[in-house]
């Protein structure tokens, strides 16, 4: 008899929408589970709240990914800390982001001139 321990469940759903835990979401998006939970408390320094299991992990719906995926492809263009570059897309309309499909190749160039005026 096999068994599936909740451990083994790498994703889910919670009222029809997917989540994602900590390994998986690193995996996707291709950065070590130690630099996602940095990425994470930097966001949440910035008022951003995760969602959290029954034992106070993150759990991650596919909006909170593609924010991540946002800050990681802005901060890997060298211009931006990381710091700023959470600051940078959260205080962006984030909405735009997550309501429509991943843009294939987004324009950062306007972001950047945005978030440089507030420096």
């Amino acid at each position: 008899m096999y068994r599936i321990f909740v451990s083994d469940i790498s994703d889910t759903t919670i009222g029809g929408e997917l989540i994602y835990d900590t390994v998986t979401v690193s995996k996707m998006l291709g950065v070590q589970e130690s630099t996602l939970r940095k990425y994470c408390a930097l966001m949440q320094k910035h008022q951003y709240e995760f969602n959290k299991n029954s034992v106070g992990h993150r759990v991650f719906y596919p909006r909170d990914v593609e924010i991540i995926k946002e800050i990681v492809t802005l901060k890997n263009l060298g211009s931006l800390t990381l710091s700023e570059a959470v600051k940078a897309i959260l205080e962006s309309d984030i909405d735009d982001i997550t309501d429509t499909a991943p843009i294939a190749n987004p324009d950062y160039s306007k972001l950047l001139e945005q978030f440089e005026t507030f420096k």
